[in-house]
């Protein structure tokens, strides 16, 4: 058992909350790159990246502030 309850829960939702950031910026770099291709097809799959990349940050954003016990229960179901 934690001697210090709560320490792993606050920096669980500090990591979260960098790798937000984190995937937030690589969209951020793969959204400027596909601006500059031409062709439709290449821009697109890269497109598709930033797309994951910010859902992951959404990801990492709510998992961030939910209690992992309510995360469970939301994975269970």
């Amino acid at each position: 058992m934690n001697k210090w309850p709560g320490m792993p829960e606050e920096r669980e939702m500090r990591d979260k909350a960098d790798l937000a950031k984190r995937y937030r910026r690589l969209a951020e770099e793969v959204r400027t790159i596909a601006q500059g291709i031409y062709d439709d097809e290449e821009r697109n799959r890269l497109m598709e990246v930033v797309n994951d990349y910010e859902q992951w940050a959404i990801v990492m954003e709510a998992t961030g502030r939910l209690n992992p016990r309510h995360l469970a229960l939301l994975i269970s179901n």
